[in-house]
């Protein structure tokens, strides 16, 4: 069985990919993307470093979309997705404070 984190990573991905199948945002892939953002609070992870986790799993540029936006496929429909998706990771990272790991020892 793959480690832990594995396999919230390939949820994201493969949530991503239907998604874009699917022509919108999905309840799946947003539950993904929460699940790993917990997963990787828990475990220490700053904001930054799990925005670009969640942006490289879905393919996304880690930079602006402006100058990408020729080479993707349906830009508006990945954009909206992708935007959506961040959103969620960024609300999902500052919802809830998670305690400092030595006290939970």
């Amino acid at each position: 069985m793959p480690p832990e984190h594995l396999t919230r990573e390939r949820n994201v991905r493969v949530a991503y990919e239907r998604a874009l199948q699917a022509r919108g945002p999905q309840v799946q892939l947003l539950d993904a993307v929460r699940d790993l953002v917990r997963y990787l609070k828990q475990n220490g992870e700053p904001p930054e470093r799990v925005i670009v986790t969640i942006k490289r799993l879905c393919g996304m540029p880690l930079v602006p979309f402006a100058g990408h936006a020729a080479v993707m496929v349906e830009p508006d429909l990945t954009r909206s997705i992708s935007e959506a998706v961040i959103r969620v990771a960024i609300k999902e990272y500052f919802s809830r404070p998670v305690l400092d790991r030595s006290a939970r020892i």
